[in-house]
């Protein structure tokens, strides 16, 4: 029997007992006696997913918050990694479809949010003590400034992801006064010969 040292077996439990990374669980059934797989299922938080649910979700999830595509997948236990969504971009036009109407679904959440962030007032100011012992409330520039730096990313954000709608137009149009678009005549110049 080969004898151990207490550091080398310390080491040895150390490295079994470090907690492993949760990575997506992906089961594939087949046939009855082989043959290809019928269809992949993924198990996210707990619940079993085909392909298509997932696709669906991830698109849910974009939609309906300002989070990318990596947070989605690490808040979402079992979900599969961003290669293989990356792949399913490459791959399934069904998916592209929804995953793009998804993002632009995202720019109009983000429209709300800056709103909201806007107009709630509720930690602008805070309770601060004078040199006198009496407390007052004093505007915090702090939190304003964190509202701000919150509301410009997001519009920054949104002016590159989407930018017909939110961008900053910087286009000259020419119409006529009643709106029209205006129409260009060209017309032909007398070219004179130079005198000798």
């Amino acid at each position: 029997m080969k004898s151990v040292s207490k550091k080398a077996a310390k080491k040895k439990v150390a490295k079994k007992a470090a907690p492993r990374k949760k990575v997506a669980k992906k089961k594939t059934t087949r046939k009855p006696g082989g043959g290809r797989p019928i269809k992949t299922v993924w198990i996210v938080d707990g619940k079993k997913l085909t392909k298509a649910q997932v696709q669906a979700k991830i698109c849910y999830e974009i939609a309906h918050s300002s989070m990318g595509l990596e947070t989605i997948i690490k808040l979402n236990e079992g979900m599969p990694c961003r290669a293989q969504v990356y792949k399913w971009l490459q791959e399934d036009l069904l998916f592209i479809d929804n995953y793009a109407q998804a993002k632009e679904d995202q720019m109009d959440y983000m429209a709300t949010e800056i709103i909201e962030i806007a107009d709630d007032s509720r930690n602008d100011y805070i309770e601060k003590l004078t040199e006198s012992g009496d407390v007052v409330m004093a505007l915090d520039r702090d939190n304003i400034q964190r509202d701000r730096l919150r509301v410009d990313t997001r519009k920054w954000l949104m002016s590159k992801l989407k930018p017909k709608k939110y961008g900053e137009k910087t286009t000259t149009e020419h119409v006529t006064p009643d709106g029209e678009p205006a129409e260009y005549v060209i017309l032909p110049v007398a070219v004179r010969k130079p005198e000798s």
